[in-house]
Formats: structure tokens, sequence, C-alpha cells
């Protein structure tokens, strides 16, 4: 659980940082109206960074009481991740 824990917070941060580098570069533009208005600052990121934290500390407290559903939980919220980071890269890299 702690490997999972540590890969949820790494593509949670690493979302963070895809997104500002191409909000900044002028290379996309933010969709989600709750961040946008943040998200070509730092301010961003570091909102990433510690929501991933709190994020992966709220499941390793359920890891102790509820096993199963925190690996079933954080396995859904990595694999969500995945998913955005390979579209990221597929729309700024490969299009």
């Amino acid at each position: 659980m702690k490997r999972l824990l540590v890969l949820l917070v790494s593509v949670m941060s690493i979302d963070g940082i895809m997104t500002f580098w191409a909000l900044t570069g002028g290379l996309a533009r933010e969709w989600n109206p709750i961040v946008a208005p943040i998200a070509g600052d730092w301010h961003f990121i570091l909102l990433k960074v510690v929501g991933a934290i709190v994020c992966a500390i709220a499941l390793w407290t359920v890891y102790k009481s509820f096993p199963r559903i925190a690996l079933i939980g954080a396995n859904y919220v990595v694999a969500f991740y995945v998913a955005i980071l390979a579209w990221n890269f597929n729309v700024l890299f490969l299009a």
C-alpha cells in the first residue's frame, strides 16, 4: 500500500506540473472551472501536491480499518490519473 500511495502522490504531482507547464507555455487551457483561476500560478502546483498528500493520508487512515476498500480506492485514483497523464501527453506531444 505504501508504494501505491507514493505512486498516487507522484502521478497527481506530475499532472500538476505538466498542466502548469502547458498553461504557462500557452500550449493548453484549463477546462476545470474550479481550478482555472489559479491553474497558471505556482499556487496550482502547491494545491496539487498538498491535495495529493492529503489524499494519501486519508487513504492510509482508511487502510488501517478497511484495507480492501482503501486498496480499491487508491488503485482507481492512480488509474484515473495515469489516464489523464496519457491523454495530456498524447495531446501535448503527439498531436
